[in-house]
């Protein structure tokens, strides 16, 4: 999955498909997920459509929301035009698009730069227990990595660590408020 969503995020939908090619018949909505963004951008949109069907499927049953919310950006753009067509999910799918308002700035947060999506998704780890190693782990990447996407974060909130970073991101609308 790290590779078609590499592929996505470098705007490569044939590279993503052909990482996802033996997608098995009891896929994640996550693989689904990116299997219906690859698609899409290649435009085909019946295929898209229901790939994203199943994996809404999948994650209401479920209760999955991270995939949709980690993926940011183009899936949020996915998900809209999904509700334009004929959808058994469109109370989740509106449940999914106000989770990922919520991780958008407050109009007036000032960030000294723009997180990257990767960055977000880091920062979505923060208010848990998780370890800088956990997270790598959980997004299958390196240890170093993750302390890279932290300092960004923390430089990019002008948070003194972790426990600051979180209160900030609350107060910018980047997690829930909880």
């Amino acid at each position: 999955m790290t590779m078609a969503r590499r592929s996505i995020a470098d705007d490569d939908p044939a590279a993503a498909l052909k990482a996802l090619q033996r997608l098995p018949h009891g896929a994640s909505p996550g693989q689904l997920l990116l299997y219906a963004a690859a698609v899409d951008r290649i435009g085909d949109g019946d295929a898209s459509h229901e790939a994203l069907e199943r994996a809404l499927g999948m994650a209401e049953a479920e209760g999955i929301r991270r995939p949709f919310i980690d993926e940011g950006v183009p899936v949020r753009a996915l998900l809209e035009q999904h509700l334009e067509r004929a959808t058994a999910h469109a109370a989740f799918i509106t449940d999914l698009l106000d989770h990922m308002d919520v991780r958008r700035p407050a109009p007036d947060g000032e960030l000294r730069s723009p997180l990257t999506e990767r960055e977000l998704v880091v920062l979505g780890h923060l208010p848990s227990e998780m370890t800088a190693r956990d997270i790598a782990d959980a997004l299958t990447v390196s240890e170093t990595t993750v302390r890279t996407h932290l300092r960004h974060i923390y430089g990019k909130l002008d948070a003194d660590g972790r426990r600051d970073a979180v209160r900030r991101a609350r107060e910018l609308r980047l997690l829930s408020p909880q």
